[in-house]
Parts: structure tokens; C-alpha cells; sequence
């Protein structure tokens, strides 16, 4: 037992890392990121995001287009990753340059 609680002692300073928590999500990494719709989307639908699939959804916005509507997405069109609800992805279409 003794060498149990030595070894424990011994270990500790190399693995506390492992099981301590990181200091930002993961996936609010994502937020900013460069997205392509695989499929339109009006106004959910499917991105790639650095080779992955995600769902995502049109952000809320107050651009229209000539006939009032708001832009969808379209397959192939690029757009931005401006955040999260739940496990999709709110993105907004990439304006062009």
C-alpha cells in the first residue's frame, strides 16, 4: 500500500495535466472560421468546416436582398462561422471582395 501512495506521489506532477480542464471550449475555436455549404442553405443546411460536416444555420440579419428577402447560401458559396446554439453552427454568408 505503501508503494502505492509513493507512487501516486511521484506520478502526480505529470499527470494532473490530463485531467485538468481547458481553459477555453474546444468548439468556440470554430467561431471565426471559414465555412462551405455542401448544400443551400435557406436557412439550415450543412458546412464544412477544416474537412468536417457540421449543421449549421443562417445568422440572424438585417441585410436583404433586392427583393427583401434574406440571402441563402448556396452550395459552394464560402461563408463564416459566427457561432454556436447547441451543436450548430451560426454562420453568415462571406461578402464578396
Amino acid at each position: 500500500l505503501g508503494v502505492w501512495i509513493l507512487k501516486d506521489i511521484i506520478l502526480y506532477p505529470w499527470l494532473w495535466r490530463a485531467y485538468a480542464y481547458p481553459d477555453t471550449d474546444p468548439l468556440s475555436e470554430l467561431v471565426g472560421m471559414e465555412a462551405t455549404a455542401m448544400e443551400t442553405l435557406d436557412p439550415e443546411g450543412f458546412v464544412r468546416v477544416h474537412g468536417e460536416l457540421w449543421k449549421a444555420r443562417l445568422a440572424p440579419t438585417e441585410r436583404r436582398g433586392s427583393d427583401g428577402r434574406r440571402p441563402a447560401l448556396r452550395r459552394g458559396e464560402r461563408a463564416t462561422v459566427v457561432g454556436m446554439r447547441g451543436n450548430t453552427l451560426l454562420v453568415e454568408p462571406k461578402l464578396p471582395d
